[in-house]
């Protein structure tokens, strides 16, 4: 590294970076945005220069957040070049974006004043993810750009403005901490007439909903302002909705802006509430029209009422997204696997489902994301739907990326790095876990209706009678008991009653026997020493002894107690506790009796 030098000698906890745009100034972030490259005139420019720079200053601090004099390296992860940094060894410089489309990262060490002296100041690095999304029309416009989740943004129901309906737990408004976004830019480059429509919306907070299984099998719930208990009691959970997004295409917007309104006096003053130019639309293609004769063919000039909504479900059982989809929606269908963001997603007919996390520092929240869009749309819908799943981002301001060993090299999981650093991916991390959390509740969940499912409702497991919920007439559904012990593993598998999602064992003979698709770890992988006594599933068979050296990770399942129970483990890379409601403790790979290391 190439440090500036100061004067200030103290041990380095971490560093902040404070970006600078003619538009805004933050602090503290994590994330930043290029709408616009390539010019000498774009409108968050610090300066007039050419291209298009924010100015970023990085700050060290100790562990008590006392300013501490440092030197500063700077570095770029970025394949495709789409930003300039200068200068590299300033705690103060300009990041230029470059015309191209796509993801980059900046970092930052702070480190040594002075490498000639015996005392080490330590060092600390952070990252800034950079989105380069060139667009002349961006929504919502750069002021508040991108869209981000935020407490407190509710204006329908969860804010207690309308009814006691809509507003049944205290107000609650929770930050889900996602943003997204979407270019609006459309036809004509000189003009934005016949560009996207711009969207309003809606927002309410937490709602009540009904308790599925158990004793309370239907009745309401949370019946307590605390969201995050369980107020269904032992084998029920709550199922119903925390925060409620509907997006629609209004008919008026402020003049020169994306702010929706009714009346001139919703408007900053001066303003005009105009009537938008872009309400009507051919059904089938993305334009503009004022008669059916402006379309092709048969399709027809349509006002666009059409609306995209969002909703995040309580997922206090931490189910993945097709365990959660199958117990809980109406009729489900088929489905395909994908990922958003890093995280597991399904996506079915119109919906798109997400399984994430929140960590804001009192414990890690699961819970489901739903982004779907109404019936009968037009194609100007889907192409701003579309934009808002590609673009959408969890975690924003709370979890860290850095993407960077020890050393700074680039790195997204600790096997990245030379041995015995770590990778400051947290980010990375959080998703893997949180789909590892997911595999295995819906493996427990495969487990359970292994054992037994209930008439009338076959997605609820059971082992008994009492089990299983009653039905309107108050008669209890039974319990179609299928096997007597939960898999035995007495054959097919290097080891007796275990399988481990790195072994032909554990879709050959586990899955089978589940009759679901086999779960692999994210990163499913497993290390052993070059000796040729090991296979490349790193068991030995003279010694019949499995290893598994650090940065292995995979899914183990074990049966015990002759069948009557089963253990599930995996080693969790962000968190292997703090996992709530309950501060859950996943249960890790016991390598002491399972596997050497």
């Amino acid at each position: 590294w190439n440090f500036a030098v100061g004067n200030k000698i103290c041990q380095i906890d971490h560093v902040n970076v404070t970006i600078n745009t003619h538009l805004n100034f933050r602090e503290n972030v994590t994330t930043d945005f290029f709408t616009c490259a390539g010019r000498d005139n774009c409108a968050d420019d610090i300066n007039q220069n050419s291209g298009n720079q924010h100015e970023y200053t990085a700050q060290a601090y100790d562990a008590n957040n006392q300013e501490l004099s440092a030197g500063y390296a700077w570095q770029e992860s970025d394949d495709k070049n789409l930003i300039e940094i200068s200068p590299l060894n300033a705690s103060q410089t300009l990041v230029t974006a470059n015309p191209f489309d796509g993801e980059s990262i900046a970092r930052v060490t702070a480190g040594d004043l002075d490498f000639t002296d015996d005392f080490r100041q330590g060092t600390s690095t952070t990252a800034v993810n950079i989105t380069n999304a060139l667009c002349q029309n961006p929504w919502p416009s750069l002021e508040s750009y991108p869209y981000t989740d935020s407490a407190g943004n509710c204006n329908l129901g969860g804010s207690c403005t309308d009814s006691a309906s809509n507003c049944n737990l205290s107000g609650s408004c929770l930050d889900f901490t996602f943003f997204t976004y979407y270019c609006r830019d459309y036809g004509d480059e000189a003009i934005t007439a016949d560009d996207l429509p711009a969207i309003d919306y809606t927002i309410k907070g937490v709602a009540a909903g009904y308790c599925v299984g158990g004793a309370k099998n239907g009745q309401s719930c949370p019946d307590t302002t605390d969201i995050n208990v369980n107020s269904c009691g032992s084998g029920s959970y709550c199922y119903n909705v925390l925060k409620d997004f509907l997006f629609t295409f209004p008919e008026k917007f402020c003049e020169g802006t994306n702010n929706a309104c009714k009346f001139d006096t919703d408007c900053s003053l001066g303003i005009k509430c105009l009537a938008a130019n872009n309400v009507h639309w051919c059904g089938g293609a993305n334009k503009i029209c004022t008669t059916d004769d402006d379309c092709l063919g048969d399709d027809q000039c349509e006002k666009n009422i059409d609306s995209i909504g969002v909703r995040v479900y309580n997922n206090n059982e931490h189910l993945s997204p097709p365990a959660w989809y199958e117990k809980y929606a109406h009729n489900p269908g088929s489905y395909s696997r994908k990922e958003i963001d890093s995280y597991e997603a399904i996506v079915s007919g119109r919906t798109n489902y997400v399984g994430f996390a929140t960590d804001k520092g009192s414990g890690i929240y699961t819970d489901m994301f739903l982004i779907s869009h109404s019936d009968n749309y037009q194609a100007v819908t889907l192409n701003i739907y579309d934009q808002l799943i590609k673009n959408l981002k969890f975690n924003a301001g709370y979890v860290d990326n850095v993407r960077a060993c020890t050393n700074g090299k680039y790195c997204t999981k600790d096997s990245d790095c030379p041995q015995g650093e770590t990778c400051n991916a947290e980010k990375d991390k959080l998703a893997r876990d949180v789909i590892r959390f997911g595999h295995l509740n819906e493996m427990k969940y495969q487990l359970e209706k292994y054992r037994g499912s209930c008439t009338g409702h076959p997605e609820l497991a059971c082992q008994k009678d009492s089990d299983c919920p009653n039905d309107e007439q108050g008669t209890p559904f039974v319990c179609l008991v299928k096997n007597n012990t939960y898999p035995l593993l007495s054959a097919g598998t290097y080891l007796q009653g275990s399988s481990v999602s790195v072994w032909d064992s554990w879709h050959d003979t586990f899955a089978k026997l589940l009759g679901a698709s086999p779960l692999l770890d994210p990163i499913n992988e497993v290390f052993c020493d070059d000796s040729t006594a090991y296979n490349d599933e790193c068991w030995d068979k003279d010694q019949k002894k499995f290893q598994c050296d650090a940065g292995s990770h995979f899914y183990h399942y074990e049966a015990i107690s002759g069948g009557q129970k089963y253990k599930l483990s995996t080693n969790m890379e962000y968190a292997q506790s703090g996992w709530q409601p309950g501060n859950i403790t996943i249960d890790s790979v016991d390598k002491s009796e399972f596997c050497s290391n």
